[in-house]
């Protein structure tokens, strides 16, 4: 049976990448490789997903489809770029191609949200955050509040009245713990920093993980090269950060000696960069 999926990899009329779907499985896996949703859709994914569907008669049913379902599959690649979703799904679901258990897995399983968020995703290069498209038209608060990694980092700049000025032209650079890098402080240092009285020092602590400018990965990179292996940058708060690299990994050292590393780069934003990292840094108090 690998020797015939082979078959039909090598027949397909693009890379199945090309395709970019959307579907609830690859999103958990994006996240967990922490890599972009469309760098997953491979043979492989494919694959599982035609064993889920299909039992093993059906398959090589499709096999003796496959000259004609060729044609369908191409014709419906090209009304998908084109956004004409329902040619795309009615040339693909043809009666010879579905049957109940396929039709249930390729088109209600694999594509919840798909028509909504998939025409934006195609025109923009989005990057997956917390099971969520970020989309480089929107700002950095706009697409922060879509992360389920970042309630935490959220709530923090709401409690702080940051919005306004992480929703301004900017540009800013942010590195953006995830919740579980919140988990590992002490226990109460969150709930103590939302308290009112403590606005002054939440607000240091989080434009401590701000810059000004946009600075992607390859302005960080050549950085460092210029500071021969080491670079110093100022925060919006006015302390600095020591950025360098662990083999592939950009590391970030705060005024503590406290380390983070960068998990997910390049998040860009209309108003700048985000790059998600796995520490909270901490400014000397």
């Amino acid at each position: 049976s690998i020797l015939h999926f082979s078959m039909i990899y090598n027949m397909l009329p693009c890379e199945p990448a090309q395709l970019k779907l959307f579907e609830t499985e690859l999103i958990q896996l994006a996240e967990k490789k922490q890599t972009p949703i469309y760098g997953l859709e491979n043979a492989s994914t494919q694959i599982d997903f035609i064993k889920k569907a299909s039992p093993t008669d059906y398959i090589f049913e499709q096999l003796m489809l496959f000259d004609s379902y060729k044609v369908d599959f191409n014709n419906s690649i090209q009304a998908y770029k084109n956004e004409d979703i329902t040619k795309a799904v009615n040339l693909i679901s043809k009666d010879p191609y579905m049957n109940e258990n396929a039709t249930k897995y390729m088109q209600i399983e694999r594509n919840k949200n798909w028509v909504e968020i998939m025409p934006q995703m195609m025109k923009e290069k989005t990057v997956m955050v917390g099971g969520a498209p970020m989309y480089p038209s929107k700002n950095i608060v706009e697409n922060a509040v879509n992360s389920k990694d970042h309630t935490t980092l959220v709530a923090a700049v709401k409690a702080a009245d940051l919005v306004p000025t992480l929703q301004s032209a900017g540009p800013f650079t942010v590195f953006a713990p995830v919740n579980k890098a919140f988990d590992m402080l002490p226990a109460g240092t969150v709930e103590n920093l939302l308290k009112p009285e403590n606005k002054a020092a939440l607000t240091g602590v989080l434009t401590y993980h701000v810059v000004a400018g946009k600075w992607n990965a390859k302005d960080i990179a050549k950085l460092i090269k210029e500071g021969n292996g080491k670079a110093e940058v100022k925060t919006v708060a006015g302390g600095k950060l020591w950025l360098m690299m662990k083999g592939k990994k950009l590391m970030i050292k705060d005024e503590n000696g406290g380390v983070a590393t960068v998990t997910i780069k390049d998040v860009n934003q209309s108003n700048g960069v985000i790059h998600v990292i796995d520490h909270v840094l901490l400014p000397k108090m």
